[in-house]
């Protein structure tokens, strides 16, 4: 992935996914906004201890940051699960004031509107069809993971769309790594067995102790979803690592702030 930044923002690319569709997409980080500690400084997460007006600013800043409208960002309310909804853009936003969409993931071909997801760890994954200008963004927490949700969203765009498995692209963003995602029996065992059996996905640490790979897993499921492995990009960041650079509740703990990753396709042919 590539870094860039406008405006004083910094946010994370693919290269080459912008040209395509006439797409707009970004994984963002912490800095570049207003919010004092703990949620320095680009927080977008309104349910923490923040305030409405510095959540709002920060979005703002985001929104110029890509040239597109911050009323325009429509980001669900992510309750851990593998709800995955075909938004249109009429759906209330957890930017607005009506009570919001309930779920993880989300997916249309509506220009205009842009898709959000927030993270202080877990996976960001944004999709795109190029040949269909689809657009996709999953939450994928353990939990999600464990149901197979990046799986499922590609599935889900074959359904809504017509998409071809083998014609999306996905990028997976900066997440809680395997050098520091420690977690206990009760969470591995909510993986299929094959899953658990795979090294590279969780490596034992000791009695009833594993390091996980979430990314990793995320990566695994949209490419047994009938994704190439060719158009599947992975950030080498760890949030936990470079809790500098993004939040992490792992690093951190609560409360702290939440960054954002977003996709959209921008208005035209």
């Amino acid at each position: 992935m590539k870094k860039a930044n406008r405006n004083g923002i910094d946010y994370f690319t693919v290269p080459g996914w912008d040209a395509r569709c006439s797409l707009a997409h970004g994984f963002f980080t912490r800095r570049g906004g207003i919010s004092p500690a703990p949620y320095d400084s680009l927080n977008t997460g309104p349910r923490g201890g923040d305030t409405p007006a510095h959540v709002r600013k920060n979005l703002e800043r985001i929104a110029r940051a890509l040239s597109i409208p911050a009323k325009r960002i429509l980001c669900p309310a992510q309750v851990h699960g593998d709800r995955i909804h075909r938004v249109s853009g009429a759906e209330p936003s957890i930017f607005g004031t009506e009570p919001p969409l309930e779920g993880d993931g989300v997916i249309t071909a509506e220009r205009g509107l842009y898709l959000g997801i927030l993270t202080a760890d877990c996976v960001p994954v944004l999709f795109l069809d190029p040949e269909r200008c689809v657009v996709g963004a999953v939450h994928a927490g353990w939990r999600g993971t464990a149901k197979g949700i990046a799986g499922k969203a590609v599935r889900r765009m074959r359904v809504e769309f017509g998409c071809e498995p083998s014609d999306i692209h996905v990028a997976i963003g900066p997440a809680v790594g395997p050098c520091c995602y420690e977690v206990g029996e009760d969470v591995a065992r909510a993986f299929p067995e094959e899953d658990r059996k795979m090294r590279p996905f969780f490596r034992p640490e000791g009695p009833g102790r594993w390091k996980m790979n979430l990314a990793g897993l995320n990566r695994h499921q949209v490419t047994h979803a009938g994704v190439r492995e060719a158009n599947v990009w992975i950030s080498s960041l760890c949030t936990c690592c470079r809790k500098d650079l993004f939040f992490s509740v792992r690093a951190d703990g609560e409360p702290t702030g939440r960054q954002i990753a977003l996709i959209g396709l921008r208005p035209g042919p």
